[in-house]
């Protein structure tokens, strides 16, 4: 096999891969304004009175057993550490100015926690953290990350997709 023949077999196994990011993207949606994917289920966001009558409210836990039944085993990056609790946003509107409503998923992998994360300053195709710790790690307003900053895309809806050749001509862009 000449090199020609593993370069053209290298790239046509490339090129696919912006477009199935998309799919997923799509398919992930934004979390906080979609419903949840097939299989999954939000946690409700409870009221600041609901939060304090729970015992394990914000407790360690290891799986979901360890908390009221209200509430889900989460591992928070920020803090290292698992905790029981809620959902603490269902849209953009329960977080301060400069955060946005993601779901996360719980330990038990079919529950999604939302929660309010930080926007930063990162574009369309840029790689991003979904918890960052400072603006420069996170996606501008109206983006969502999944490893890249896109725009959130509904499979009912092509046009809401992003236009795929901003990754096949330049590709993902780094900070």
């Amino acid at each position: 096999m000449n090199w020609r023949m593993l370069l053209s077999t290298l790239l046509g196994l490339l090129i696919p891969l912006p477009l199935v990011w998309l799919v997923y993207i799509a398919m992930s949606g934004p979390g906080s304004q979609m419903p949840p994917p097939q299989g999954k289920s939000f946690v409700p966001m409870l009221s600041h009175e609901e939060r304090l009558s729970l015992r394990t409210y914000e407790h360690d836990c290891r799986t979901d057993t360890d908390c009221d039944p209200q509430l889900r085993c989460v591992y928070d990056v920020r803090t290292a550490r698992r905790h029981c609790t809620d959902s603490t946003c269902t849209n953009n509107e329960h977080c301060p100015a400069g955060f946005a409503c993601i779901a996360l998923g719980a330990i038990n992998e079919k529950d999604l926690i939302r929660t309010c994360s930080l926007t930063g300053v990162r574009q369309e195709g840029e790689l991003c953290e979904r918890l960052p710790e400072n603006r420069t790690d996170g996606c501008a307003k109206g983006l969502v990350c999944q490893g890249f900053c896109g725009r959130p895309c509904r499979v009912d809806e092509p046009a809401s997709c992003p236009d795929p050749t901003i990754f096949m001509t330049s590709g993902p862009k780094h900070a």
